[in-house]
């Protein structure tokens, strides 16, 4: 009997505490209603979140009347009250921005344009060393790929053309194999 008891009594506690907290949350949101705006009189400090911290910057105020205030302000409304108290401040990030965009566009071509260029220098290069001499496997290894290539086109002639046939003749002499007539 008694764990009952004191499980009524811990419920009769739980319910009380809460219809207390619903009383004072009725009581906020009437004083909220009817109270007229806080007028803040002068700012006295900004404090700035430490980079783990969740950011609220909070501003301390002092209202007209004497009682401390505090703004917490979150990183969009800190950008939207910096948009109210300096409208010039949008357009010079935005010119900024823009500035910053095409100085990166710029450098992008230009990293394109060295890129072209060094692989033009390298292709050059190659094509004075002059061109691969094939090993007999690579020759022999060739020929069989070049064989497939012929029974296919022979058998599906009609997606190939005189291009094709060309490109396999050409393939050919690297094999060292004369040109088929």
């Amino acid at each position: 009997m008694s764990a009952r008891a004191d499980l009524m009594r811990l419920l009769t506690a739980f319910t009380s505490i809460d219809r207390a907290r619903r009383l004072v949350d009725l009581h906020h949101a009437e004083v909220l209603a009817t109270s007229d705006p806080i007028v803040v009189g002068r700012f006295d400090a900004a404090i700035e979140p430490a980079p783990e911290e969740e950011q609220l910057l909070t501003v301390g105020c002092i209202a007209e009347d004497g009682r401390p205030v505090a703004l917490l302000l979150n990183v969009e409304d800190r950008a939207r009250v910096a948009g109210w108290l300096d409208p010039q401040a949008d357009q010079l990030r935005n010119d900024v921005t823009g500035a910053c965009l095409a100085r990166w566009e710029e450098e992008q071509d230009n990293a394109r344009l060295r890129l072209a260029w060094k692989s033009a220098r390298q292709g050059r290069r190659k094509a004075r060393e002059g061109v691969h001499e094939l090993t007999s496997s690579e020759q022999q290894f060739l020929r069989f790929a070049l064989e497939l290539a012929a029974d296919r086109m022979s058998e599906h002639g009609d997606e190939f053309d005189a291009d094709d046939e060309a490109a396999l003749e050409s393939l050919r002499r690297l094999t060292g194999e004369a040109p088929r007539g």
